[in-house]
C-alpha cells in the first residue's frame, strides 16, 4: 500500500510495479507497506529495468498498471495569472538577496522591468529586461529576471518567446523559480508539449528509429502542403512516426498563432497525450512532402513491447518523468 499526503491510498496487486513514480528519480511519492504476508522483489532502476525487459508480458503489465496512475493536467490551467504576477513582484526583493548581482547597474535594470510590469507597461518592460539578460548572462541574477521577462512576453502574446524563457527556468537549479516555470506553463496550457521541449522525447536509439521506419514505411503518408496531424483542443489516441522530414508546433493563444518549435526525422510524437487521454495542447503540422506513419496507442505498445523491449522501457521512463514533472515532485 503506498501512503501519500493528500490523495487516497493506492494498494498494489502481486505483479504491479509499487510507486512506479521512482523509475524516473529517487524520491518516493509516499510511504509503503506491505500488507499481510507480502513477498516483495526490490531493486535500483538498472535491475528493475533487466527484469521488465527479459518478459514483455511483465512491461505489458507495468504500463496497463502506469496508465491508471498518470493523468492529463488539463485542469491545472484553472488559475489567476493576475494573482500569479503579484506573487512574482512581492518577491522581487527577496530573489535580489537570494539571487545578489554581480556588477553595477544589474540592480536597478532588474528594478526598472519589474516596475514597468507592476505599471502594465509590457512591451518597454520586455525591452528593458531582454537588454538585462543579454548583458548579465552570468549573473545568479538572471534567474528571477528570466522569470520577469517571460511574464512580459506572455503579457504581449508571444507565446514562442515565453516558453524559451520558461524552459530555461526549468532546467536550472531552484526549485522554487522551477515551480513557478511549471505554474506559467499551466498557464500557457503547454504541458506535454513543454515536456516534449524539455526533454527532445523518449530517447529512443538510432537502430529503433531503424528497424521502425523499415517497419512502417509501407504504411506511411507523404504530405503534399503542409499537413495537420494534431489539431489543438482535440483528443487522439494516436502516436506519429516522422519518417522524413519534419512537424510544427503551433500554439493559439488569444488569437494570435505562434510557432513553438520545429522538430525533424526521424522522431515521434503523441506518446503522452495517447497515454493520458488529454487534449492537444499545440497544433501538429507535417511540413510539405514529410513522411509520416500513423499507429493507436495500443499497436504501438504492442509492437514496441514485443519487439523493442528496451526502447519500450525508455518510454516507461519518459512517461513517468512527465508524471514526476506536473506532480512537482
Amino acid at each position: 500500500m503506498l501512503r501519500s499526503e493528500g490523495v487516497n491510498d493506492r494498494i498494489y496487486m502481486a505483479g504491479e510495479l509499487a510507486d512506479p513514480i521512482t523509475i524516473s528519480g529517487c524520491s518516493h511519492s509516499g510511504d509503503l507497506f506491505t500488507i499481510g504476508y507480502s513477498s516483495v522483489l526490490v531493486g535500483n532502476k538498472e535491475e528493475l529495468g533487466e527484469y521488465l525487459v527479459a518478459k514483455p508480458e511483465r512491461l505489458k503489465r507495468v504500463f496497463d498498471s502506469v496508465r491508471q496512475e498518470i493523468f492529463s493536467c488539463e485542469s491545472c490551467s484553472d488559475m489567476d495569472f493576475e494573482d500569479f504576477m503579484k506573487g512574482l513582484i512581492e518577491a522581487k526583493q527577496r530573489w535580489l538577496d537570494e539571487f545578489p548581482p554581480l556588477l553595477f547597474g544589474e540592480k536597478s535594470l532588474y528594478r526598472k522591468g519589474v516596475k514597468l510590469i507592476e505599471r502594465g507597461e509590457f512591451a518597454e518592460a520586455e525591452e528593458v529586461l531582454k537588454f538585462y539578460l543579454s548583458h548579465y548572462e552570468n549573473s545568479p541574477l538572471t534567474l528571477p529576471a528570466t522569470i520577469f521577462y517571460a511574464v512580459s512576453c506572455i503579457c504581449n502574446r508571444k507565446v514562442e518567446i515565453s516558453l524559451k524563457a520558461i524552459v530555461q527556468i526549468m532546467g536550472g537549479s531552484s526549485s522554487e523559480l522551477s515551480n513557478l516555470a511549471r505554474k506559467m506553463v499551466c498557464y500557457l496550457e503547454l504541458f506535454e508539449t513543454a515536456y516534449r521541449l524539455i526533454t527532445k522525447g523518449p530517447g529512443y536509439s538510432k537502430d529503433f528509429f531503424n528497424h521502425f521506419t523499415d517497419l512502417l514505411l509501407d504504411r506511411s503518408s507523404r504530405a503534399r502542403g503542409d499537413t495537420v496531424i494534431f489539431e489543438e483542443g482535440n483528443k487522439s489516441n494516436n502516436v506519429v512516426f516522422l519518417l522524413e522530414g519534419s512537424l510544427k508546433f503551433l500554439k493559439t493563444n488569444r488569437s494570435r498563432t505562434s510557432l513553438l518549435f520545429t522538430i525533424d526525422a526521424p522522431n515521434s510524437v503523441g506518446e503522452i497525450h495517447a497515454f493520458t487521454g488529454g487534449s492537444w495542447d499545440t497544433t501538429v503540422v507535417a511540413s510539405d512532402n514529410s513522411r509520416f506513419a500513423v499507429l493507436s496507442d495500443e499497436e504501438f505498445l504492442d509492437i514496441l513491447i514485443d519487439k523493442f523491449p528496451q526502447e519500450g522501457f525508455r518510454l516507461l521512463e519518459y512517461l513517468l518523468g512527465y508524471f514526476r514533472a506536473i506532480r512537482g515532485f
